[in-house]
């Protein structure tokens, strides 16, 4: 018995939508350590989720970067050390590839 056409068309969609789902390696974190500037980022989140939800899963201007780096003591340097702490900034980051080389 072959599917109906309704019934391929609801696969069709579904393995469509999951073709499209980016994937992301999990970003730096170090929690363990009680010395961890992360603890810094993560009780940020108040700063830092206001750039993020703002932009949702766009794209960042500098001018959302140079927020970002506002947000906790270090800047970039911290942040870029942290962002695997939390799954929404890791995504922002890497997409953005904000942490990236030169």
């Amino acid at each position: 018995m072959r599917p109906s056409l309704s019934m391929r068309l609801i696969a069709l969609f579904f393995l469509t939508a999951s073709a499209q789902i980016e994937e992301f390696e999990p970003g730096p974190c170090d929690m363990n350590n009680p010395e961890s500037v992360c603890r810094d980022v993560v009780d940020s989140s108040g700063c830092w989720n206001g750039v993020v939800g703002a932009n949702g899963s766009g794209t960042a201007g500098e001018a959302d970067a140079n927020k970002l780096w506002k947000c906790v003591e270090g800047g970039k340097d911290v942040m870029c050390q942290c962002y695997g702490c939390d799954r929404g900034l890791n995504i922002y980051f890497q997409r953005n590839k904000l942490c990236a080389a030169p």
